[in-house]
């Protein structure tokens, strides 16, 4: 397991919420995101559509 310290892209401020992790999380490669009891996992290939929904998904919950 790897537990990245800075959670943020290169030139972006880092992530201070949970609506932030999910805007990172979705435009990068990270496999998993834990938020509360929330696992999303991020398949290779994705595509942003399948993104979108996902966006939709975790903003009702959040």
């Amino acid at each position: 397991m790897i537990i990245n310290t800075s959670f943020n892209v290169s030139g972006e401020p880092i992530v201070r919420a949970a609506a932030d992790s999910w805007q990172c999380f979705r435009h990068t490669e990270i496999d998993f995101l834990i938020v509360g009891d929330i696992l999303l996992h991020n398949p290779p290939n994705t595509s942003e559509e399948e993104k979108d929904t996902w966006s939709k998904q975790f903003d009702e919950q959040s």
